[in-house]
C-alpha cells in the first residue's frame, strides 16, 4: 500500500465526484444531452476512481485494477462520452 497512490486515487475519486455533481446540477438547469453525456463520463471516472482506491487499500482483493485492461477500458468508455458530449449537435 503505497500512500501517495493511496492519496492520488482519493482525489481522483474526490474530484470525479465533484465534476459529477457539478455536471448534474447545470444538467437540471439547462437539459442539455450534451451535459448529461458529460456527466455519464464523470460517473466512469467516479467509478475508476473507486475501484482504484479499493484496490490500493487492499480492503479487497483486486489485482485486476492496478492498471489492467479493465481499468483502460473503463478510460476508454470516459474518452468516448466526453467525446460524444463535445461534438453532438
Amino acid at each position: 500500500m503505497d500512500p501517495l497512490a493511496l492519496a492520488l486515487a482519493a482525489i481522483l475519486a474526490g474530484l470525479s465526484f465533484l465534476l459529477l455533481l457539478q455536471m448534474l446540477i447545470t444538467y437540471s438547469r439547462v437539459r442539455n444531452v450534451k451535459v448529461i453525456l458529460l456527466a455519464a463520463g464523470f460517473a466512469l471516472f467516479f467509478v475508476e476512481g473507486l475501484l482504484v482506491l479499493i484496490a490500493q487499500t487492499g480492503a479487497v482483493s483486486l489485482p485486476a485494477f492496478a492498471m489492467s485492461r479493465e481499468l483502460l477500458l473503463v478510460n476508454l468508455f470516459v474518452l468516448v462520452f466526453l467525446y460524444a458530449g463535445t461534438v453532438k449537435s
